[in-house]
Protein backbone atom coordinates (compact mmCIF):
# COMPACT_ATOMS: atom_id res chain seq x y z
CA UNK A 1 0.00 0.00 0.00
CA UNK A 2 0.66 3.90 -0.91
CA UNK A 3 -0.77 5.90 1.50
CA UNK A 4 -1.73 9.30 1.15
CA UNK A 5 0.17 11.78 3.53
CA UNK A 6 -0.08 15.71 4.02
CA UNK A 7 3.93 16.19 4.41
CA UNK A 8 3.39 19.86 5.46
CA UNK A 9 1.53 19.06 8.46
CA UNK A 10 3.31 19.73 12.13
CA UNK A 11 2.70 15.93 12.84
CA UNK A 12 3.89 14.72 9.50
CA UNK A 13 6.98 12.84 11.26
CA UNK A 14 4.08 11.29 13.32
CA UNK A 15 1.74 10.52 10.83
CA UNK A 16 4.80 8.48 8.82
CA UNK A 17 5.85 6.30 11.31
CA UNK A 18 2.46 5.48 12.51
CA UNK A 19 2.16 4.42 8.48
CA UNK A 20 5.48 2.95 8.16
CA UNK A 21 4.45 0.59 11.28
CA UNK A 22 1.08 -1.13 9.25
CA UNK A 23 2.81 -4.30 7.90
CA UNK A 24 0.73 -3.69 4.34
CA UNK A 25 2.64 0.22 3.74
CA UNK A 26 5.31 0.28 1.84
CA UNK A 27 5.01 4.38 0.34
CA UNK A 28 3.41 7.72 0.75
CA UNK A 29 1.88 9.75 -1.43
CA UNK A 30 1.27 13.78 -0.88
CA UNK A 31 -0.97 14.73 -4.00
CA UNK A 32 1.28 17.93 -5.71
CA UNK A 33 -0.07 18.09 -8.92
CA UNK A 34 -1.82 21.66 -9.78
CA UNK A 35 0.21 22.81 -6.41
CA UNK A 36 2.32 26.25 -6.91
CA UNK A 37 5.82 26.35 -6.82
CA UNK A 38 5.76 27.87 -4.18
CA UNK A 39 4.20 25.33 -2.53
CA UNK A 40 6.96 22.40 -3.59
CA UNK A 41 9.75 24.65 -2.64
CA UNK A 42 8.09 25.21 1.21
CA UNK A 43 10.30 23.96 3.84
CA UNK A 44 7.63 22.00 5.93
CA UNK A 45 7.39 19.40 2.55
CA UNK A 46 10.93 18.88 2.58
CA UNK A 47 10.79 18.20 5.99
CA UNK A 48 8.29 15.54 5.52
CA UNK A 49 10.31 14.22 2.63
CA UNK A 50 13.09 13.73 5.58
CA UNK A 51 10.81 11.82 7.74
CA UNK A 52 9.42 9.37 4.27
CA UNK A 53 13.02 8.33 4.21
CA UNK A 54 13.58 8.24 7.85
CA UNK A 55 11.05 6.06 8.15
CA UNK A 56 12.61 3.59 5.27
CA UNK A 57 8.95 4.20 2.90
CA UNK A 58 9.33 5.30 -0.52
CA UNK A 59 7.96 8.78 -1.65
CA UNK A 60 5.28 8.14 -4.81
CA UNK A 61 5.27 12.09 -6.33
CA UNK A 62 2.23 12.65 -8.20
CA UNK A 63 2.77 16.19 -10.64
CA UNK A 64 1.52 17.13 -14.05
CA UNK A 65 4.28 17.67 -17.01
CA UNK A 66 4.73 21.48 -16.34
CA UNK A 67 5.79 20.38 -12.86
CA UNK A 68 9.03 18.22 -12.97
CA UNK A 69 11.58 20.98 -12.78
CA UNK A 70 9.94 22.17 -9.70
CA UNK A 71 10.11 18.45 -8.25
CA UNK A 72 13.99 18.31 -9.43
CA UNK A 73 14.48 21.13 -7.08
CA UNK A 74 12.53 19.70 -4.60
CA UNK A 75 14.34 16.14 -4.49
CA UNK A 76 17.89 17.97 -4.79
CA UNK A 77 17.19 19.92 -1.83
CA UNK A 78 15.53 17.14 0.00
CA UNK A 79 16.56 13.94 1.70
CA UNK A 80 18.06 11.42 -0.78
CA UNK A 81 15.33 8.90 0.23
CA UNK A 82 13.54 6.65 -2.85
CA UNK A 83 11.18 8.26 -5.23
CA UNK A 84 8.42 7.04 -7.49
CA UNK A 85 7.44 9.17 -10.33
CA UNK A 86 4.30 8.52 -11.16
CA UNK A 87 2.60 8.49 -14.35
CA UNK A 88 5.26 9.30 -16.26
CA UNK A 89 5.01 12.65 -14.58
CA UNK A 90 1.58 13.41 -16.86
CA UNK A 91 3.18 13.81 -20.43
CA UNK A 92 1.01 15.82 -23.04
CA UNK A 93 -0.31 12.66 -24.47
CA UNK A 94 -2.63 14.46 -26.86
CA UNK A 95 0.54 16.52 -28.53
CA UNK A 96 3.00 13.48 -28.42
CA UNK A 97 6.69 13.39 -27.96
CA UNK A 98 7.81 15.48 -31.21
CA UNK A 99 5.66 18.74 -30.21
CA UNK A 100 7.21 21.34 -28.66
CA UNK A 101 5.40 20.05 -25.23
CA UNK A 102 6.25 16.86 -25.44
CA UNK A 103 10.03 17.97 -26.09
CA UNK A 104 10.07 19.89 -22.97
CA UNK A 105 8.53 16.94 -21.07
CA UNK A 106 11.42 14.90 -22.64
CA UNK A 107 13.95 17.57 -21.58
CA UNK A 108 12.47 17.97 -17.65
CA UNK A 109 12.34 13.98 -17.77
CA UNK A 110 16.46 13.66 -18.69
CA UNK A 111 17.19 15.88 -15.73
CA UNK A 112 14.69 13.89 -13.14
CA UNK A 113 16.63 10.75 -14.53
CA UNK A 114 20.07 12.25 -12.79
CA UNK A 115 18.55 11.23 -9.51
CA UNK A 116 19.93 7.65 -9.38
CA UNK A 117 16.91 6.96 -6.90
CA UNK A 118 14.55 8.00 -8.66
CA UNK A 119 12.34 5.32 -10.83
CA UNK A 120 9.22 6.20 -13.10
CA UNK A 121 6.07 4.33 -13.17
CA UNK A 122 4.71 3.46 -16.12
CA UNK A 123 0.96 4.19 -16.14
CA UNK A 124 -1.97 6.92 -16.19
CA UNK A 125 -1.50 8.13 -19.97
CA UNK A 126 -4.73 6.88 -20.16
CA UNK A 127 -6.08 9.36 -18.40
CA UNK A 128 -4.55 12.08 -20.28
CA UNK A 129 -5.66 10.73 -23.96
CA UNK A 130 -8.34 12.72 -24.99
CA UNK A 131 -9.48 9.09 -26.76
CA UNK A 132 -8.27 5.78 -27.17
CA UNK A 133 -6.73 6.24 -30.67
CA UNK A 134 -4.57 9.36 -29.85
CA UNK A 135 -3.40 7.00 -26.57
CA UNK A 136 -2.25 4.36 -29.26
CA UNK A 137 -0.60 7.00 -31.51
CA UNK A 138 1.51 8.97 -29.01
CA UNK A 139 1.61 6.47 -26.07
CA UNK A 140 4.41 4.10 -27.47
CA UNK A 141 6.93 6.99 -28.21
CA UNK A 142 6.68 8.28 -24.27
CA UNK A 143 6.82 4.69 -22.84
CA UNK A 144 9.99 4.12 -24.97
CA UNK A 145 11.50 7.61 -24.01
CA UNK A 146 11.25 6.77 -20.23
CA UNK A 147 12.43 3.44 -20.65
CA UNK A 148 15.64 4.80 -23.04
CA UNK A 149 16.12 7.62 -20.18
CA UNK A 150 15.55 5.12 -17.44
CA UNK A 151 16.49 1.77 -18.52
CA UNK A 152 13.87 -1.14 -17.20
CA UNK A 153 15.59 -1.08 -13.48
CA UNK A 154 14.08 2.11 -12.53
CA UNK A 155 10.58 1.42 -14.26
CA UNK A 156 7.87 -0.32 -13.58
CA UNK A 157 4.55 -1.35 -14.81
CA UNK A 158 1.37 0.54 -13.07
CA UNK A 159 -2.13 0.39 -13.87
CA UNK A 160 -3.79 3.72 -11.81
CA UNK A 161 -6.80 1.77 -11.57
CA UNK A 162 -9.70 3.04 -11.64
CA UNK A 163 -8.65 6.60 -13.19
CA UNK A 164 -7.23 5.34 -16.50
CA UNK A 165 -10.05 2.97 -17.50
CA UNK A 166 -12.97 3.48 -19.36
CA UNK A 167 -11.42 6.20 -22.08
CA UNK A 168 -14.02 6.38 -24.58
CA UNK A 169 -15.82 3.22 -23.59
CA UNK A 170 -12.69 0.70 -24.48
CA UNK A 171 -9.79 1.19 -22.94
CA UNK A 172 -9.44 -1.32 -19.91
CA UNK A 173 -6.69 -2.33 -17.84
CA UNK A 174 -5.67 -5.26 -19.50
CA UNK A 175 -5.60 -2.94 -22.51
CA UNK A 176 -3.17 -0.93 -21.45
CA UNK A 177 -1.03 -3.41 -19.64
CA UNK A 178 -1.26 -5.20 -23.07
CA UNK A 179 -0.28 -1.70 -24.70
CA UNK A 180 2.86 -1.30 -22.59
CA UNK A 181 4.17 -5.03 -23.04
CA UNK A 182 4.04 -4.14 -26.80
CA UNK A 183 6.51 -1.53 -26.10
CA UNK A 184 8.43 -2.92 -23.26
CA UNK A 185 9.06 -6.33 -24.19
CA UNK A 186 12.35 -5.55 -26.59
CA UNK A 187 13.90 -4.23 -23.32
CA UNK A 188 12.88 -6.28 -20.54
CA UNK A 189 9.51 -7.63 -19.35
CA UNK A 190 9.88 -9.45 -16.16
CA UNK A 191 12.14 -6.11 -14.77
CA UNK A 192 9.44 -3.85 -15.51
CA UNK A 193 6.41 -6.19 -15.14
CA UNK A 194 7.22 -6.80 -11.38
CA UNK A 195 11.18 -6.84 -10.93
CA UNK A 196 11.60 -3.38 -10.58
CA UNK A 197 8.30 -2.82 -7.77
CA UNK A 198 9.78 -5.58 -5.64
CA UNK A 199 12.88 -4.03 -5.41
CA UNK A 200 12.04 -0.60 -5.04
CA UNK A 201 8.92 -1.50 -2.33
CA UNK A 202 10.56 -3.91 -0.70
CA UNK A 203 7.77 -6.78 -1.35
CA UNK A 204 9.14 -10.27 -0.24
CA UNK A 205 7.13 -13.46 -1.57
Amino acid sequence: MVVAADLGAPDAGERIDRAAGLPLVRGVRHLLQDLPPERLAAPALRKGLAEVARAGLVFDACVRWPQLDDLDRLLADSCDGITVLDHLGKPPVDEGLRSDAGQAWLTALRRLARHERLTVKLSGLPAEASDAGTLHRHGPDLLRAALDLFGPERCLLGGDWPVSTGIDGRTTTGAWFGLVRDVVGPYDWPQVAAGTARRVYGIRD
